[in-house]
């Protein structure tokens, strides 16, 4: 086995693990590793061609393949060093040095170092996790696996489709069974609106007049060996209907990808089902820091890649002697569903200055209010919210967080 050693080991290759080992680079840390699983760096955007990915981090827009090339270039460029096909194999911890045992196209490495950053990502759910019926006939996939069948291997999966899911991924996907050559039938959502941008949903539709199936949801998938069409129940009459396709592509239901995470018995938590982490991004063990969509699911791109500069910035912090704090647990209340970062050390900022909240319903005129054992904290009044879209919640109450006291709670409180 083959001996290395590292400042910084970072493990995943996309926005947020790229934009975290340019940044550490730059800040002075010597020695950055890059593992990276797939055969290339850059993640999601690599096989996204739609535009739209960079502004946030970039101040331009550029398709998502132009993006990651450019994070990709970036790294490499400030001397990060990149190791692909690469997987970790295990873990092991003494007196506060990592033991990461590495397995690439070359054989096992045995890396030593004393952080590391989770930059892991996410994945959409899969038609088994959904609990549909029906047999597993082929045509069935993810935005994901779809995009990289039309986009990296020029494959047509099939002739009519149908898009389960609503969000913004989900025209992403109906613009890349366009680009495949496909008729998109139907885009169907269990919830009573669509949850992109109003001008997204009429520009796609007007490509060639996609119905927008609302309150509908796919009950079962027929077929054998290949998908043949599938049965929707309206939500509010329960009438079933039967739809012709080959085709079935699921999106949306982001997942943290935390078998890394959980490999390194690091605390969950149960909202967002990524790890644990504070407003400098430090998760539940001394040295390991988490970045990007392993947090809580999909954000952007450029947002994950801020992410990462800001876990950068905590990991140089860190090597400089700066207090390791975990702060006191953050929680969300239904209608909410889930908070990031979640858990507080008082005064501390987060990345983009900002916490992010999602919430599972369509909600008007409330209030968010935030408080600590009894004590408020901060309230203020919101517009629309809308499942799926991110709810962004200034910093400015944290330094009244007790450390030492009770779970911080996040509330919608009704219109009175």
């Amino acid at each position: 086995m083959k001996m290395a050693s590292a400042d910084v080991l970072i493990i995943g290759g996309g926005p947020a693990g790229l934009a975290a080992a340019t940044e550490l680079r730059a800040l002075g840390i010597k020695k950055v590793l890059i593992a990276e699983r797939d055969s290339m760096a850059g993640g999601i955007p690599r096989h996204s061609k739609h535009p739209g990915f960079g502004w946030k981090d970039m101040r331009r827009l550029h398709s998502g393949p132009k993006y990651a090339s450019k994070r990709l270039g970036m790294a490499l460029n400030s001397g990060v060093e990149c190791q692909t096909e690469t997987s970790v194999v295990s873990f092991t911890e003494k007196g506060g040095i990592y033991e990461v045992i590495l397995a690439g196209p070359d054989g096992h490495t045995c890396v030593m170092l004393e952080s590391m950053l989770l930059a892991t990502g996410c994945r959409e759910r899969t038609r088994p996790s959904r609990g549909i019926a029906g047999k597993r006939p082929s045509g069935i996939f993810t935005t994901s696996a779809l995009q990289q069948l039309v986009y990296l291997k020029n494959i047509k999966p099939g002739r009519r489709a149908v898009v389960i899911g609503a969000e913004h991924v989900a025209f992403s996907a109906v613009l890349t069974l366009r680009a495949a050559g496909m008729k998109t039938a139907a885009v169907i959502t269990s919830l009573k609106k669509h949850q992109s941008y109003g001008f997204v949903a009429w520009a796609l539709a007007s490509l060639g007049g996609i119905p927008l199936m609302t309150s509908h949801e796919i009950t079962q998938i027929s077929g054998s060996s290949r998908v043949e069409g599938i049965t929707v129940r309206d939500l509010i009459t329960g009438v079933q209907k039967d739809l012709e396709c080959d085709t079935v592509v699921f999106t949306g239901e982001f997942i943290p990808e935390i078998e890394t995470a959980l490999s390194l018995k690091l605390s969950i938590n149960n909202q967002t089902k990524g790890p644990a982490i504070d407003q400098g991004l430090r998760t539940s063990r001394r040295g390991i820091f988490a970045a990007g969509n392993i947090l809580r699911g999909a954000e952007t791109a450029d947002i994950s890649a801020m992410e990462g500069i800001h876990a950068a910035r905590s990991i140089s912090a860190y090597f400089k002697g700066h207090e390791w704090r975990r702060g006191i647990e953050l929680e969300v209340t239904s209608p909410l569903k889930w908070v990031a970062p979640n858990r507080v050390v008082s005064g501390e900022r987060p990345p983009l200055n900002h916490f992010t909240l999602r919430t599972g319903d369509f909600i008007d005129d409330a209030s968010i209010q935030i408080s600590q054992g009894g004590r408020l904290l901060y309230t203020r009044k919101v517009g629309s919210l809308i499942p799926n879209r991110p709810i962004y919640l200034d910093d400015c109450w944290t330094a009244g967080v007790h450390e030492d006291g009770e779970i911080v709670k996040i509330e919608l409180m009704p219109k009175s």
